[in-house]
């Protein structure tokens, strides 16, 4: 969560990672409700091509920098091209790696499944590698000796020549651990042979294939262990750089293979070719029914379940990685082929240029854009494909690879499908372009803070970091929105002019909500001879999915920037099929334009699609903005400039004057002082002495019922005499998350209603499942004394007045009228 203030808050939620199973087990003796606050998994609607179930599908493995070192006060590696990946692992070298909960967030609201990481990977592990099989050791057994000492001779004891014993016990915790985190499974990376040789192998395959049930039990059907290409079937740690017989039965008991990426050439062509060979009734497995008398499901691996290894960093990977990473992709050949892909380390482009002088974000996020969604104009790619050719060349040498394939680049996300994020009807679709990271914080324009220290020990990576608070970054505009004539609106090309031209960047400078907006530029081509007339063009932003015959909402807020002289430009709201080939059937209709604060304009138009002959089949769809310019200008130059700052799509409310209701915060109150001794849960640094915990709730309210539905006629009239309410819960509001504010008060008064913000009231963060999160739905925020940025009085009038402004999953922000309040004196 963005804080003011330089001191971090540890985190709510338990212990970031384990690195022994002793942690483990401790956590386990004392285990906490589920995680509140965690978005659920929700899969995406699946593309209307019937081929594209048979191309190859991407993971990606972040291993940045060991992982846990993301700070709310600076930048650090984010990823943020969702639409091109199925599953994301959080990858560190811990025994056990839980992802953090806003890393969850951040792939669950896109559809992505997010995987912890169980390791062994050094002489270090014996021990637990060892209590893997045996489960915990009881404190008497030991006798004094070392807990490794006693698991090796119990465990040797019972090895005959055809069994090994192996415990469920480390299955059932590690299940209970995905599901109290809310992460949706994980990768088994055992790189450390097995004493026990093909006895123990076999008997660890079996462990698999339990942890596999257990995860499908618990956290649910979709859930996932993935299999590295490590141990063999003998139990020595050989890596095959692909499927083969020596680790068939490890990916038979798991849900996915993630091959090492030293291989050679011919090894993509060579696993499809054997995993065809496999007898199918050994790729299909049974799901559990959670709960009888639920029928049970079927689970059957795919090609698309074997993922080939590609490190960005180059190490042994064909291609050098880097930039040069579309030549492995090209040999994988998701499309043609089918296979899918494993990409491991991305924050190559964060951690190679790191140190570079002069670097900024700005200059990473055009590599990171190129390297995912294709080249940025003006990205010189010719240097970085000659350090590609160079480092591809060293790569092969020695192993009979060829290099003379197609240099031609094409950035990683041009290799796979692009997915759309869940329905807006299960997820409220909301984003104000946040890559996760800013130089400031706005609320509906205000910059109410300001993340940079300046001076002359300011750094590129200034600013504030909050993976949660990262959206969707807009997944068609990226590297170049497209630019098309809006047919709809009787556009065609005007005699002698051409398509505007288009360019987008990131707008830290100026955001509606959040550190950030899209900055969108159109602009006369360098061919252009100018126009007199009108042109209707569309620029898609994002991909939707939409369910048939429900009424959605979409919304936007802009704020126009310059307009090329004699020109003018009406800019509106609008969706569009994404698939050429649906025959989609549109009912549109969009409000007036509305001015809202700091110059901003808010669009908003209602939708309701129907796809022929779909059988209920979400329709794709394109969310993006049109422009009537009438008028032009000179080649070359800018016709608009406008920073996009928000977008949504919501279920439209029920439009009954009989039923209504509205959620509002209800209370706020302050604990001071808040320590383990009073939750265990929370450990708050004693820092400075005004520390303590602010929560809040919000409850929704039925509007009066002005006029009666039914007057009933007696006790027998089987007629309610009101309407019920929805019995999804679609009518209770959602929050994104709650801005906070303090304001000293020297001379308390009776508060009374507030139309505004006050003037001294200070901005000191936003609510957050990291630090603080919900608990029985009531939110938490941490205060640290140290963190406040206001001038604390003495006295014994002084009070610090804290306010709770939510912000709706629909990009609502609470008016000030309805925002909640306490008082905490402060001590002498």
């Amino acid at each position: 969560m963005p804080i003011a203030g330089s001191i971090p808050i540890g985190p709510t939620h338990g212990p970031l990672f384990f690195r022994t199973f002793a942690d483990l087990d401790a956590w386990a003796a004392d285990q906490k409700n589920k995680l509140e606050g965690v978005l659920p998994f929700i899969p995406r609607n699946e593309p209307s091509d019937s081929s594209a179930g048979n191309k190859g599908k991407i993971l990606v493995c972040h291993d940045y920098k060991g992982g846990y070192v993301e700070s709310p006060f600076s930048f650090s590696y984010t990823f943020n091209f969702w639409s091109a990946c199925d599953t994301f692992i959080y990858f560190s070298h811990q025994r056990v790696t839980v992802p953090p909960p806003g890393w969850v967030n951040a792939a669950h609201r896109q559809g992505v499944k997010m995987l912890g990481v169980l390791i062994f990977e050094n002489s270090d592990g014996q021990d637990d590698l060892l209590r893997l099989f045996t489960g915990p050791v009881p404190p008497t057994f030991t006798e004094g000796e070392p807990p490794s000492k006693i698991i090796a001779r119990s465990a040797k004891a019972n090895i005959t020549t055809s069994q090994f014993p192996f415990s469920s016990h480390y299955a059932r915790v590690l299940a209970d651990l995905a599901y109290q985190r809310g992460f949706d499974g994980y990768l088994m990376n055992f790189e450390w042979f097995l004493f026990g040789g093909a006895v123990q192998a076999r008997a660890l395959a079996a462990w698999v294939s339990l942890l596999r049930e257990e995860l499908w039990k618990k956290v649910g059907p979709h859930a996932e262990v993935v299999w590295y290409d490590s141990v063999t079937i003998d139990g020595n740690l050989s890596w095959q750089d692909r499927l083969n017989a020596q680790n068939l039965p490890y990916f038979l008991s798991s849900t996915g293979f993630f091959s090492n990426y030293t291989w050679p050439t011919s090894y993509p062509n060579l696993m499809a070719q054997y995993f065809h060979s496999i007898n199918p009734t050994l790729l299909t497995s049974t799901i559990p029914a959670p709960v009888l008398p639920t029928p049970s499901s079927l689970h059957s691996l795919t090609q698309q379940d074997v993922f080939v290894g590609v490190d960005v960093w180059g190490r042994g990977t064909y291609g050098g990685g880097g930039f040069g990473t579309h030549l492995a992709l090209e040999i994988v050949s998701p499309d043609s082929l089918g296979m899918s892909a494993a990409i491991f380390a991305p924050g190559w482009t964060w951690e190679t240029r790191e140190n570079d002088i002069g670097r900024t974000w700005e200059k990473w996020w055009d590599e990171e854009v190129t390297l995912w969604a294709g080249a940025v104009p003006g990205f010189n790619l010719n240097k970085t494909l000659q350090q590609a050719r160079w480092r591809r060349g060293r790569a092969v040498e020695g192993k009979g690879q060829s290099a003379g394939l197609d240099d031609t680049y094409k950035a990683i996300g041009e290799f796979f499908l692009k997915r759309i994020p869940p329905d807006p009807q299960v997820f409220s679709f909301l984003t104000n372009f946040s890559p996760g990271v800013g130089r400031a914080w706005f609320v509906e324009g205000e910059k109410v803070w300001n993340g940079v220290s300046g001076g002359t020990t300011s750094s590129w990576t200034d600013g504030w970091e909050d993976i949660e608070k990262q959206t969707s970054i807009g997944d068609l505009v990226w590297p170049v929105p497209q630019v098309v004539w809006n047919q709809d609106a009787g556009g065609s090309e005007p005699a002698g002019t051409i398509l505007p031209a288009s360019s987008v960047k990131m707008n830290m400078a100026d955001a509606w909500n959040g550190g950030t907006s899209l900055a969108l530029t159109l602009s006369e081509p360098a061919s252009a001879t100018g126009a007199s007339g009108t042109r209707f063009v569309w620029v898609p932003i994002q991909s939707l999915s939409l369910t048939p015959v429900v009424e959605y909402v979409a919304t936007a807020v802009y704020k126009s920037g310059t307009i090329a002289t004699g020109v003018t430009v009406e800019v509106g709201i609008d969706l569009k099929k994404l698939v050429s080939s649906d025959t989609i059937t549109m009912n549109i209709t969009r409000d007036a334009p509305q001015q809202v604060a700091s110059g901003w304009t808010s669009l908003q138009a209602h939708a309701k699609v129907t796809l022929s002959g779909s059988s209920g089949r979400p329709a794709a769809l394109a969310l993006g903005l049109t422009f009537k310019i009438t008028g032009g200008t000179t080649s070359g130059t800018d016709l608009i400039s406008l920073s996009l700052g928000q977008m949504s799509v919501f279920v439209a409310p029920v439009s009954d004057p009989d039923l209504g209701w509205v959620t509002t915060p209800l209370w706020a109150d302050f604990t001071p002082n808040l320590s383990a001794k009073h939750e265990k849960e929370v450990e708050v640094e004693a820092i400075d002495n005004f520390n303590g915990v602010l929560t809040w709730a919000a409850l929704t309210s039925l509007l009066p019922d002005t006029s009666p539905t039914h007057q009933i006629t007696g006790s027998e009239d089987p007629v309610p005499a009101w309407k019920e309410t929805p019995a999804d819960g679609s009518w209770i509001d959602q929050y994104a998350y709650w801005n906070i504010y303090a304001q000293v008060i020297t001379t308390p008064t009776a508060m009374v209603a507030l139309t505004e913000k006050p003037t001294d009231a200070v901005w000191i963060g936003t609510s957050g499942v990291e630090y603080g999160g919900d608990v029985g739905k009531v939110g938490r925020f941490m205060i640290l004394g140290k963190n406040l940025p206001v001038n604390a009085p003495t006295g014994d009038s002084s009070t610090l007045r804290f306010f709770v402004q939510g912000v709706t999953a629909r990009g609502e922000v609470t008016q000030w009228d309805n925002v909640v309040w306490v008082d905490a004196a402060l001590s002498n």
